[in-house]
């Protein structure tokens, strides 16, 4: 199988056995300051956004409409949550506060979708934007990379990389993956792109010119990622 978020995966407990939603929303509001006023737009694993809306007002975002009914069922504390592609839905929504985690970056893999991106979130003024990636620095072929949890285990098989020289820098990357929970076994075969801190570095500063722009450390805890943290430039500071 593939990516498969029809229902038949049940991925918001793999979520929350595997990627530590506790920790993912303590380091988003440690990164993030002292809370903003207004909308938080949020895309992420869907405890995050429950833990998040007891601090802001979340709108959590999903494209898949079974992940936005069980999200809507499980965390009835979470203000709203739609269903739609975040560069979409950006284009209309005015928030301040944008958070992508989860690593969603890992579905952009073309120059189009980031150029999309960059046009959402120009579309208003904003006032912090937290995005998070996968390290190319990371990965290489034939890559094992097993992880342990109370109640399950879990692998990450690099099988090929290519490198993409485009507009941001990407590198795509076949992997193999497979859990374990109880008695529940899953295993399917992907693509995710990963990318390199200074070209996503470079890549922000030239699509997002009225912010500042900030390498940060991964949101998840061990995990072979980075963060990119955005807030818009003062009067008296801004670069030329």
């Amino acid at each position: 199988m593939a990516d498969d978020y029809s229902g038949s995966v049940d991925w918001d407990t793999i979520y929350n056995t595997f990627h530590h939603p506790i920790a993912v929303a303590e380091r988003i509001r440690e990164l993030l300051g002292p809370t903003p006023r207004g909308q938080m737009v949020f895309c992420g694993f869907p405890k995050v956004a429950s833990l998040l809306s007891e601090h802001y007002q979340v709108l959590c975002v999903d494209s898949s409409s079974e992940m936005v009914r069980q999200t809507r069922e499980r965390y009835p504390n979470i203000h709203q949550v739609v269903q739609s592609q975040i560069e979409t839905l950006l284009k209309g929504n005015s928030a301040k506060t944008i958070v992508i985690s989860g690593r969603l970056s890992a579905f952009w893999q073309s120059t189009e979708t980031f150029h999309q991106l960059a046009e959402a979130i120009n579309s208003h003024p904003r006032g912090s934007v937290l995005i998070d990636y996968f390290d190319r620095e990371a990965v290489s072929p034939g890559l094992l990379a097993e992880f342990q949890a109370p109640v399950g285990h879990g692998w990450w098989r690099c099988n090929r990389c290519e490198n993409n020289h485009d507009m941001p820098p990407m590198t795509l990357v076949d992997l193999d993956i497979a859990y374990s929970i109880g008695d529940t076994d899953i295993s399917y075969s992907t693509c995710r792109a990963y990318f390199d801190r200074q070209g996503m570095e470079a890549w922000h500063k030239i699509a997002f010119t009225n912010y500042q722009v900030r390498i940060m450390q991964g949101l998840l805890p061990g995990d072979p990622s980075f963060s990119i943290k955005m807030e818009p430039f003062l009067s008296d500071d801004k670069r030329h």
